[in-house]
């Protein structure tokens, strides 16, 4: 965290559920780490369904970038994420 001071123990107060709560982080003072509580993760087989379906409708719809900024498909473990022109901040 650029420009903060934040304490071992006040992270520990923090909750970090990235992907929309399908991760959970808590800080670990102790180690001085963070710490995976639980992962509901896609298999690879349910992510290589979903990337390629996401790739068929977006060709079908005429919406597929064939240079995008960055991949347009980006896989976060327990949720796949599509950005039509890439992810922001490439530009």
């Amino acid at each position: 965290m650029i420009g903060w001071n934040v304490t071992p123990e006040l992270l520990q107060k923090f909750h970090a559920m990235p992907t929309c709560g399908t991760r959970y982080y808590r800080f670990d003072a102790a180690d001085d780490e963070w710490k995976i509580q639980y992962a509901n993760d896609l298999s690879d087989e349910q992510k290589t369904q979903i990337t390629a379906a996401l790739e068929e409708v977006a060709k079908e719809m005429g919406i597929w970038c064939e240079n995008p900024a960055g991949e347009i498909i980006e896989d976060r473990h327990s949720q796949i994420t599509m950005s039509a022109l890439g992810p922001a901040g490439y530009a």
